[in-house]
């Protein structure tokens, strides 16, 4: 991380899954994104348990960050307040074209939220919300019904699942 923090470095997919970075680490991660250099295009952040505040400090880089194509935050313990901030932010990106929040627990707010961002993104085209049996899922018919009205109407949006 400091190499590419300090260098300048330009690297294409940054695998740092499964290594418990928690919180800071994903503080970490948001500003290097929220840089003015192109640190990754792909960046893989999934099994690390941070939350919707990890979620919500990379949501405030994403929204200006240019360079970045996918990110991987499946099982990460996000729930509606970090997809509704990170939705916030997808609306104003114009080049992650990849997102995959499977196995969080994403409710109707966040899918209302997801929804709302998709009126207004046309980069994005794969959005992962596969979800884990083994937790009590709070996405209602509300919230797939909201995502599928905004699939609808986004014709850019390739595989929402």
């Amino acid at each position: 991380i400091a190499f590419s923090r300090n260098h300048k470095a330009s690297i294409d997919v940054l695998d740092v899954s499964r290594n418990e970075i928690g919180v800071r680490g994903a503080m970490e991660f948001a500003n290097m994104l929220g840089g003015s250099h192109k640190p990754f295009k792909q960046l893989k952040l999934h099994h690390n348990d941070f939350g919707d505040e990890g979620a919500m400090a990379l949501a405030n880089a994403l929204a200006g960050n240019r360079f970045l194509e996918s990110l991987e935050l499946d099982h990460s313990n996000i729930e509606d307040e970090g997809v509704i901030a990170l939705a916030g932010a997808l609306a104003k990106n114009k080049c992650l074209e990849r997102l995959d929040l499977a196995e969080n627990k994403i409710g109707d707010r966040g899918a209302a939220g997801l929804a709302e961002m998709l009126q207004s993104n046309y980069v994005l085209r794969h959005v992962d919300l596969r979800d884990d049996s083994s937790w009590d899922g709070e996405m209602t018919e509300e919230g797939f019904r909201a995502l599928g009205c905004a699939v609808q109407h986004n014709r850019v949006v390739e595989s929402l699942w």
